[in-house]
């Protein structure tokens, strides 16, 4: 087998804080209620991201760790948070992928992106679950619009939109009913001021059991959204602290690496083409094209996959292929400092407006249009 890549394990996006921020409380992208008086981490992110004439579709790993509390008690749920451009459209905007994934990634990686050396080559695992009832959006009268509530394996997932004047305020109205921790607003001014979306991701203990584990891998959740730029989510990220990043792409056009730079340079990006990797004597690549039959049916099958990817993905012949590996929140280099997020520009496309570090032409206002 080819020694792995160095990974990360998992998280995306959303890292939340209390108005007076305390690490204990909520040090990466999931909360715990305010009332549970133990704490949450995780250091690390994964995640893939397909994209194909303005529709993407973003598979996220997840693994938390839970301390339990002065008596050894466990809390009774958490929740997920992820910022999206978008609502996850109607027809297929939910499912998980199999545990194996990001393993399945890493030896894909590994055989693609690695320009090996004269030394021994290596070799070369629930499907998607239905989704359960789908509600109606609502227009609540606090500050928040209600989307499209969709419960997928694990997770019961409420999608939520700041709208109005008191939009700052509406997504802690919401985590505050339910018994979490609030937010503080500055910290999602940006964001409702694109428009974003909230997904509102809600955990609870297995069937037969009262509360969480300590710490276990949750299934990988792909959500399906409209966006003319490729996206990953990082900007809500900026009181994670520091972490490692590991984003698998694969576009239907290639990333323009040289648009893209700012965006690359944010991160860290240090799997940089011609740069030793960390486990052999070989160079990294830059992204490479690699067919959908290899991907699907060949060799470097891609089976943990879920089915809605696996049909999107027999859309096209072939793909671009990258692997962007880095630390995108150091103490010298903090998310904080961000003028947008992670938007990729790919070949053929003008410079992401809300790309970080982006420069606007004519100073006009960036838009997501």
């Amino acid at each position: 087998m080819p020694t792995r890549l160095l990974l990360s394990l998992t998280c995306l996006l959303l890292a939340v804080t209390l108005l007076v921020p305390t690490p204990d409380r909520a040090q990466a992208c999931c909360m715990l209620p305010v009332v549970y008086e133990g704490k949450i981490g995780q250091a690390e992110q994964k995640g893939l991201l397909i994209h194909r004439d303005g529709v993407e579709d973003l598979v996220l790993g997840i693994t938390y760790e839970i301390t339990p509390d002065a008596k050894g008690n466990l809390p009774e749920k958490l929740t997920w948070l992820i910022a999206l451009p978008t609502e996850p459209m109607e027809e297929d905007g939910y499912s998980l992928a199999k545990a194996g994934l990001f393993d399945e990634l890493s030896d894909l990686a590994y055989e693609t992106l690695v320009q090996h050396l004269p030394v021994p080559k290596g070799n070369r695992g629930v499907d998607s679950l239905a989704l359960g009832e789908v509600e109606p959006t609502e227009t609540a009268d606090n500050g928040i619009e209600l989307g499209r509530a969709v419960t997928v394996g694990p997770y019961d997932i409420q999608p939520v939109r700041g709208v109005g004047q008191n939009a700052p305020n509406g997504l802690n109205t919401y985590l505050k009913k339910r018994g979490f921790p609030v937010e503080d607003p500055g910290h999602m001014a940006w964001f409702v001021e694109y428009g974003f979306t909230f997904l509102c991701i809600e955990v609870t203990p297995k069937e037969g059991e009262k509360t969480l584990s300590a710490g276990e891998p949750l299934p990988p959740l792909r959500v399906r959204f409209e966006t003319e730029y490729p996206y990953y989510p990082l900007r809500y990220s900026s009181q994670q602290g520091d972490f490692d990043l590991a984003l698998y792409t694969l576009t239907s056009k290639p990333i323009d690496l040289k648009q893209s730079k700012s965006v690359l340079d944010a991160i860290g990006w240090h799997n940089q083409p011609g740069r030793a990797t960390d486990f052999t004597s070989g160079l990294w690549k830059k992204p490479q094209t690699v067919s959908a039959k290899d991907m699907l049916f060949r060799g470097l099958k891609l089976e943990s996959l879920p089915k809605e990817s696996k049909k999107f993905l027999t859309e096209e012949t072939r793909w671009s292929f990258g692997l962007f590996m880095g630390k995108p929140n150091p103490k010298d280099r903090p998310i904080s400092d961000w003028t947008g997020d992670c938007f990729f520009t790919l070949e053929d496309q003008k410079p992401a407006p809300l790309a970080t570090g982006q420069v606007e032409d004519d100073g006009k206002k960036a838009s997501l249009k």
